[in-house]
């Protein structure tokens, strides 16, 4: 799967930084980033979190785009009571690292709504404690498919805004508010 993720992110990089003539009058690159809250299912709370991304947009097809997407969140935590003993489990996603395909369609010209589809490197934390004793811990890197979709609106020429929903692997997902800007 990481071999998988390396070669969509390779061949990302090479698209944008080595264009065909034929693409080359066609791509309209973009800069911008998310901010939001990021939902943690192993503990079932939410932290918040922000993102930058960096993309091209294939104005010719005007439905198809590609995006990479560097983040990070706080510490999530949920506590509880049982037996007599407090359980407390923590989550931490130190960094995600994604490579999304784009499709989209401009409802009107200054809204558009799209779908991503891609894949996700994450590093993360996860530890459950009972009663201040550790009874189980688990971090490492996880690379996962990545789905979700969002909706843009078109402040001006070059400004966008919007709001997006990423489920980022299995354990995490977004929504957030998003602002872009094109080059």
């Amino acid at each position: 799967m990481k071999h998988l993720f390396c070669a969509s992110v390779l061949s990302l990089v090479l698209i944008v930084l080595f264009p065909t003539n034929s693409f080359a009058l066609e791509m309209k690159p973009y800069a911008g980033g998310g901010l939001g809250f990021f939902r943690y299912d192993k503990v079932s709370d939410s932290a918040f979190g922000l993102y930058v991304s960096g993309g091209v947009d294939f104005p010719e097809t005007k439905y198809f785009g590609a995006e990479l997407r560097l983040g990070t969140a706080l510490e999530a935590e949920r506590s509880g009571f049982s037996g007599g003993t407090t359980n407390v489990s923590h989550y931490d996603l130190d960094y995600f690292l994604s490579a999304l395909g784009k499709a989209k369609y401009a409802v009107i010209p200054e809204i558009q709504v799209y779908g991503l589809l891609g894949m996700t490197v994450a590093s993360f934390s996860y530890d459950q404690w009972r009663g201040g004793v550790l009874q189980f811990s688990d971090s490492g890197t996880d690379v996962d498919v990545s789905i979700g979709f969002g909706a843009d609106y078109r402040l001006r020429n070059e400004w966008l805004v919007g709001v997006e929903w990423v489920r980022y692997n299995s354990d995490v997902y977004s929504l957030v508010g998003t602002v872009r800007y094109e080059y």
